[in-house]
């Protein structure tokens, strides 16, 4: 009874700040509220660390449409109490995952910020880098629930979707941005949102109702609208390993045979669906030759980051990096998340990220009902979408590897439940 007063009057007091807030005309009054609306809602993270999930994750959307850096900042307040209130109650694995992502914001910021020179928009790249970082480490600390997970995804991948949908002339002009994003962008974040309904599809028991296929339905067709053929192969190999995952989980030379056949079909046939899919959406068939851009581009960050292994050339500097000892910047980005990384933070930071992505790909693989299709759908963006550092795919990129590595059933293990409390559950 207690706690649930105390809920109450804190909800009544946040809400009673806001408003004030909001009402105010005087700044101080403003600030007051703004203020005590903080306060209260550090302190119901305190209570309920896992709550912090919920800011970290919706900071970006909130971001869009009230935009001020003051939510930004509150995120990352709220998720800091987040981590140290959680850190007690939870396991060693969940610790020790949590603390890789820790050196891993530790040494980009002092790559990017201090060894390496400075670069276009590197205190941006810096922030995003570190806030995706410091959402994961939280997740990593208490245990998230799936479901939320999923329809996080979805949401973003049916408002993606809408927003491509409904925005004119986005194949055919490929730099127009809507909410930041290109239509490469916002396909990937279409792509996501179909393998998390696919996902949710295969964890249900009642799979003739679900939502799963009304967004399924929604997000392919926002792809379709973007054009995104990126985004078409993460939908595809996510959705993919969610149908193979029973026989990567369960081995034998059975699932070998099924599941190599369904790589080499896929990978024989994807030439053709990819100039059938550039054709059915109305693009150029010229537009190919963007790909072999992006292949140069490719090679230019190997080799720069090759000469420059440490702590890369500098976030945000790739573009500018005189282009083979030329007197000029080659202009472009690697397009590629894992040789943007080497080329721009080092080997260091690069081999940080693999290890992420490497026990997230295994303890998902073992899960069932788990993240595998979304944690293949980022690794497959990864090399064709640069969402390091970025405020949307990049931060749920980290949040799902996150949750795919201190699954539920992998940190409840009996030598771990018999001397550990239970971390708190986020989502609901």
């Amino acid at each position: 009874m207690g706690v649930r007063l105390f809920w109450l009057a804190a909800a009544g007091a946040a809400g009673a700040a806001v408003g004030g807030a909001a009402a105010g005309a005087h700044p101080l009054i403003a600030t007051t509220g703004l203020l005590v609306a903080g306060g209260v809602a550090a302190m119901l993270v305190l209570v309920r660390p896992a709550l912090s999930v919920w800011v970290g994750v919706l900071v970006p959307a909130i971001e869009l449409v009230l935009p001020s850096s003051t939510w930004h900042l509150a995120g990352f307040v709220l998720l800091l109490v987040g981590a140290v209130a959680a850190w007690p109650a939870a396991s060693g694995l969940a610790r020790r995952w949590a603390t890789l992502f820790a050196v891993t914001a530790v040494w980009i910021t002092f790559a990017g910020l201090v060894i390496s020179p400075r670069g276009i928009g590197t205190t941006q790249l810096v922030i995003g880098i570190d806030y995706a970082l410091l959402l994961a480490m939280v997740t990593a600390l208490v245990t998230v629930k799936f479901d939320f997970i999923r329809l996080a995804l979805a949401g973003w991948g049916v408002a993606a979707s809408w927003l491509a949908i409904t925005t004119p002339d986005l194949i055919a002009d490929r730099s127009q941005t809507v909410i930041g994003e290109n239509a490469n962008g916002l396909g990937s974040l279409c792509a996501l949102g179909l393998v998390a309904a696919a996902s949710a599809l295969a964890a249900s028991r009642n799979r003739l109702l679900h939502w799963g296929w009304a967004v399924g339905v929604v997000c392919a067709s926002g792809i379709v609208a973007t054009g995104s053929r990126g985004a078409l192969v993460a939908a595809v190999a996510g959705a993919g390993a969610v149908l193979l995952q029973p026989h990567l989980r369960r081995g034998g030379m059975r699932s070998v045979v099924i599941v190599g056949s369904s790589l080499l079909i896929t990978y024989a046939a994807m030439d053709a669906g990819l100039r059938w899919f550039t054709a059915y959406v109305g693009r150029s068939s010229a537009s190919f030759e963007n790909v072999m851009g992006r292949e140069e581009a490719l090679r230019f960050a190997i080799l720069t980051g090759w000469n420059n292994p440490l702590a890369g050339v500098g976030l945000g500097r790739l573009s500018v990096v005189p282009y083979y000892n030329g007197d000029q910047g080659l202009g472009l980005r690697a397009h590629n998340t894992f040789a943007g990384i080497f080329a721009e933070s080092g080997v260091v930071a690069l081999l940080l990220v693999l290890v992420v992505i490497g026990r997230a790909l295994t303890r998902a693989r073992l899960d069932p009902g788990g993240l595998l299709g979304l944690v293949v759908a980022f690794v497959v963006l990864g090399f064709t979408l640069e969402w390091w550092g970025t405020a949307r795919v990049g931060v749920l990129a980290m949040f799902v590897m996150a949750a795919a590595g201190t699954s539920r059933r992998q940190i409840e293990q009996p030598e771990h439940a018999a001397t550990e409390p239970s971390p708190t559950p986020a989502g609901g």
